[in-house]
């Protein structure tokens, strides 16, 4: 005896279809989330990463200030060279914030380029075919 099943195997597979492309959709649009929210926080780094070298170069010319004022009132009679010492240390602490919010700035920079996927060519990186890269790899590893 045979029992006809219509058109229920078509109907399932459409059925099983229709979820796994919503599922692929989900997905998708957690993605594109996902991409926009890194975008956005790549961008916010730049932001705060350059305005924090305006405060420390900022900084950094005010300690320059206070150090030559510091040195003048030593000529004078009027400080130690233990106060310009510390007043030094001070502007070098000062220097390194400096140099390390144009690093942080840079890095920033950097981390937008790898989400965006420009980092290749914004240094204007050409990558060889893939045996001569598996080759100059292999030959970096032999100098070890």
């Amino acid at each position: 005896m045979e029992i006809p099943l219509g058109n229920r195997w078509a109907k399932n597979n459409y059925q099983q279809s229709k979820v796994e492309l919503e599922k692929a959709e989900t997905v998708l649009h957690s993605m594109a989330r996902k991409i926009e929210l890194e975008i956005k926080e790549a961008l916010r780094g730049i932001t705060t990463n350059h305005k924090r070298i305006r405060v420390t170069q900022e900084s950094r010319r005010l300690s320059q200030k206070n150090l030559e004022a510091e040195e003048e009132r030593m000529e004078l009679g009027m400080s130690t060279s233990m106060d310009v010492l510390a007043v030094q240390a001070e502007r070098a602490a000062a220097q390194t914030r400096e140099s390390k919010a144009i690093v942080d700035y840079i890095t920033s920079l950097d981390h937008l380029d790898r989400v965006l996927g420009t980092l290749l060519e914004t240094y204007q990186i050409e990558v060889k075919e893939r045996t001569e890269v598996s080759h100059a790899i292999q030959e970096v590893r032999s100098w070890q």
